[in-house]
């Protein structure tokens, strides 16, 4: 049935289906191998390089959109509460025990972005926008709504590629039309998958 999917979306490019792709990827034998690819040598560094971007005067709250089983917990150890929203209940069960462990004080919800209603010092998620879940203007409305009074937003999106099948991913120039009415920074990052390959990012920095 994953696969029956997967083609479908990559086929016929319905953008509609890629909360269905969220959800069979992360069943519990997904789930389970996201988690140990946490843990893997080349998440070391995109660690190292987004501890560097939040660390600043964001030490309320932070919500991480996407988050998984919890890849970047530690490097949420300082903020006051953290967040953690996911469509996968597999995922957010992993990044709770992942959060107790550490000591964080977390709320998990497993939720789209269009359902939560609460104010953040910052917006964090990687991986996620041009891959699993579409960006486009009303997110960003709603990103920068979430935000309290000097917030930042920082997040991927998946730059669109000739070698790879993304349908969600998005041209640079396409990036750039979105954020034109935002206090933005965009830095082009390529990072590295499980398997190896490198696929190019744009890493956006939205203050308010």
């Amino acid at each position: 049935m994953k696969k029956i999917y997967l083609l479908i979306l990559k086929l016929f490019n319905l953008k509609s289906l890629a909360i269905i792709r969220s959800l069979i990827s992360y069943n519990k034998k997904g789930s389970k191998q996201l988690a140990i690819n946490d843990n893997l040598e080349i998440y070391k560094d995109q660690k190292e390089y987004f501890d560097k971007m939040i660390q600043s005067n964001y030490r309320d709250t932070i919500l991480d959109f996407g988050c998984g089983t919890g890849r970047y917990l530690e490097i949420f150890k300082n903020f006051k509460f953290v967040y953690l929203v996911d469509i996968s209940k597999e995922n957010l069960k992993t990044a709770s025990i992942k959060a107790d462990k550490m000591g964080i004080k977390y709320k998990i919800i497993r939720s789209s972005i269009f359902s939560l209603d609460m104010q953040i010092d910052l917006f964090f998620s990687v991986g996620v926008f041009g891959q699993f879940y579409q960006l486009d203007s009303k997110v960003l409305e709603k990103i920068y709504s979430l935000l309290s009074k000097n917030g930042k937003a920082v997040f991927t999106v998946k730059v669109k590629e000739k070698s790879d099948h993304e349908v969600l991913a998005l041209s640079n120039q396409n990036i750039e039309n979105l954020l034109s009415n935002y206090n933005h920074k965009i830095q082009k990052e390529y990072f590295k998958g499980p398997g190896g390959k490198e696929y190019l990012f744009n890493v956006i920095e939205i203050k308010k």
